[in-house]
């Protein structure tokens, strides 16, 4: 009776299916304007590397509607996956400790409020818990080794689906839990007898692994999502392989989300209105009075502070989705060329020239993938020629190289000392400056080591300085950098070369009167040191090197 029972929840459950990414994303997503449906996908990688991270970008080139993927069997370190994070979402992530294979991996998108809970870790399989939507929902991504002890698995994942922080709340297990659902076996009815009695529903009743074994297909549905909550849901397969494994996916319906995270408030210089309000000031009203170099310099810092804070006004912009521009119409012939080929050889699982021509058209994708990409680069670096900034910023994209805040990461170093901010920055400055004194007095023995003798040197007249004009003026500006950022005064390039009709007037009376006092502006001297970690323990001081940013016009 018990088991005609649960046969029949299982066969009034619509698993669909779809024949790849594209016809899933046109069916069920083209449409679906819903904000607050939550779209989750899994797909067993069998170990996660840079070609099927890319496939993945390929196949979900809609990622942005995507809200979790799960992967399992990433079989990768945690300190390798860093390299697998994807922008504009939170990863949470398994690792096996001391030993390969295994492993999950979930991507849940910024805009959805989460974090990781530890309500249970199983003995007998690999697991995530995370909490969704303050506290709407729990997923638990689960990975079962084919070889652990499928009983225990079952009363272990009864227990965590009976406790006090879960009982009560909306569920999703979603994961490779190889257990063949479509398979008439005791194992099989233990497992959805135990989901069905405790509420929770098998969305997936397809085929989601499908491979050739000895000249035969071999089929069986062993990657499943089980739910349990208020409300419709829509779930299925999508027979797309990054692996052996298929897609799957479900559709959470009506469940809030954080929509105010997809919009960020920032506060930005209008260049328009700078660009007028630096036209329209007068600056020669600046150099009427018989006043020095020094207090003309920070009379011109000031004023340039005070236009900024008019200038400044505040957007809302929405969070930016880039694309993965390396994927080309090429490679999309390429991903439907092998589909097409897979679904021959499934018709013909006996049929040796048809895996070759399978096999054949996968390694072609694979090439076409790495070339593009490369290709991509390519360009992206070419754009950045003579931009270290930005060349530096596309480095750590690719590499996938976090960039923090230098006071935080020097407060997380020097942590252990005991010591506050402005201690360890005044034995920076001590620490930057002896390294100077050395270098000077080691200028003594590099002039020995050259056979440079002092004495023997003429010496040479004294010689005077020419005032500046407007066209050596001129000429200094248009080398600027206007993409540079600016020094500590402030003052951004752009505004300098942009403007330079309206200040060339100050600034040549600035520059001839440093020439004429023959004294720089302490400002202008002012640089702006950070310490950036070079090697070896990172509470020493001389293992870090210093960055020096020095103002506009003291660069030029």
């Amino acid at each position: 009776m018990t088991n005609i029972l649960i046969n029949d929840i299982i066969q009034d459950i619509e698993t669909k299916e779809f024949d790849n990414i594209d016809d899933w994303f046109g069916k069920e997503l083209r449409n679906n304007n819903n904000k607050k449906d939550v779209i989750a996908i899994h797909v067993n990688v069998r170990s996660l590397n840079n070609l099927k991270l890319n496939m993945l970008q390929i196949y979900l080139k809609n990622f942005k509607k995507v809200d979790i993927l799960v992967l399992t069997e990433i079989s990768l370190t945690k300190e390798q996956m860093k390299f697998y994070e994807l922008k504009n979402y939170n990863l949470f992530s398994y690792h096996r400790a001391n030993k390969k294979g295994g492993g999950i991996a979930v991507y849940i998108n910024k805009n959805i409020q989460s974090s990781e809970v530890k309500i249970m870790q199983f003995k007998n399989a690999e697991n995530i818990e995370i909490e969704l939507n303050k506290k709407k929902l729990i997923i638990n991504a689960v990975y079962r080794p084919p070889k652990s002890n499928v009983k225990e698995f079952i009363k272990e994942l009864k227990k965590w689906l009976q406790n006090k922080d879960v009982k009560n709340k909306d569920v999703m297990i979603i994961g490779d839990i190889n257990i063949n659902i479509l398979e008439e076996t005791s194992q099989k009815q233990d497992y959805v007898e135990m989901l069905s009695s405790l509420g929770i529903i098998s969305s997936i009743q397809k085929v989601t692994r499908e491979e050739i074994l000895n000249g035969r297909r071999v089929s069986s549905c062993i990657d499943h999502i089980n739910i349990r909550k208020k409300g419709n849901f829509s779930a299925g397969v999508i027979k797309e392989k990054i692996a052996d494994h298929y897609f799957t996916y479900i559709i959470l319906k009506n469940t809030k989300t954080n929509d105010e995270n997809q919009l960020i408030n920032i506060r930005i210089i209008d260049e328009e209105k700078i660009k007028r309000l630096i036209e329209e000031y007068d600056w020669d009203e600046l150099i009427k009075t018989n006043k020095n170099a020094e207090v003309l310099y920070n009379e011109i810092v000031q004023t340039f502070h005070n236009l900024y804070v008019n200038a400044y006004k505040e957007i809302k912009i929405k969070k930016k989705y880039e694309g993965n521009h390396w994927i080309n119409q090429e490679i999309r012939n390429e991903i439907k060329k092998k589909q097409n080929l897979w679904k021959l050889v499934k018709s013909n699982p006996g049929n040796e020239y048809l895996l070759k021509q399978y096999k054949k058209a996968r390694n072609k994708l694979t090439n076409e993938i790495n070339k593009a990409k490369c290709r991509d680069n390519t360009r992206k670096f070419n754009s950045c020629k003579g931009d270290m900034k930005s060349t530096w910023k596309l480095i750590n994209n690719i590499t996938k190289k976090k960039i923090s805040n230098v006071k935080s990461e020097i407060e997380k170093n020097f942590r252990k000392t005991g010591l506050n901010l402005k201690t360890i920055t005044n034995n920076f400055n001590n620490s930057f400056k002896d390294e100077i004194i050395k270098l000077k007095s080691s200028k003594e023995n590099l002039n020995t080591a050259l056979n440079i003798q002092p004495e023997r040197i003429e010496e040479r007249e004294l010689f005077e300085i020419e005032e500046m004009t407007h066209m050596d003026l001129r000429n200094i500006v248009k080398n600027i950098h206007e993409r540079k950022a600016a020094g500590n005064d402030g003052i951004r390039p752009k505004d300098i070369k942009n403007n330079i009709l309206s200040l060339q007037n100050i600034l040549l009376t600035l520059f001839n009167k440093i020439i004429t006092e023959g004294k720089i502006p302490t400002g202008m001297k002012i640089s702006r040191i950070s310490p950036v970690y070079k090697k070896q323990e990172k509470d020493e001081y001389s293992n870090y090197r210093p960055i020096v940013s020095h103002a506009t016009q003291y660069r030029h």
